[in-house]
């Protein structure tokens, strides 16, 4: 669903890795029209290699989360920027009390017709929160979005209600 919300701060972020991938493997010099066709093609491509690279780093970090929240006792990430993630994520909880109440669940809204999956359903300093946590450079605003639609979705389908949402960075 939130595909659809238009997002100008990744215009700007596409546009910077394509100069970051030119100035890393452009050098100074003539080259020829081949090169030059080449290096376009894979200055436009490479925003998709460095999302994919940071889904994988968020992909490692939320698999850590939920075996955390299992009790499975995961190892720590060896990629720096994925134990950087981790680190994070157990300096929060940390500063808070965490009772989980379900995690990576999924979620449905007939009325809305949108489905989904949580990352965790919690009391978290004693209130009932959506909690989701999130490893991009910032926080934006679908994610606040993306966290009330599931909180909607679960109290349509179970009846319960929350105390809030929290996004954890």
């Amino acid at each position: 669903v939130l595909k659809v919300v238009n997002k100008p701060a990744l215009v700007g972020w596409a546009v910077k890795c394509c100069a970051q991938y030119l100035l890393a493997n452009l050098k100074a010099g003539d080259i020829d029209e081949v090169q030059i066709n080449l290096l376009a093609e894979r200055m436009k491509r490479n925003y998709r290699d460095v999302m994919a690279e940071a889904a994988s780093i968020g992909t490692i970090v939320h698999a850590y989360a939920e075996r955390y929240f299992k009790g499975l006792k995961p190892a720590m990430p060896r990629n720096e920027f994925a134990r950087n993630g981790v680190e994070a994520f157990l300096k929060w909880i940390k500063e808070h009390e965490v009772k989980p109440v379900e995690v990576e669940y999924r979620i449905y809204s007939r009325k809305h017709r949108y489905c989904g999956t949580g990352d965790i359903d919690a009391r978290v300093d004693g209130k009932r929160v959506s909690l989701d946590y999130k490893t991009s450079s910032g926080i934006w605003p679908e994610y606040f979005l993306q966290n009330e639609a599931y909180m909607i979705a679960r109290e349509e389908e179970l009846g319960i209600q929350y105390d809030g949402g929290i996004v954890v960075r």
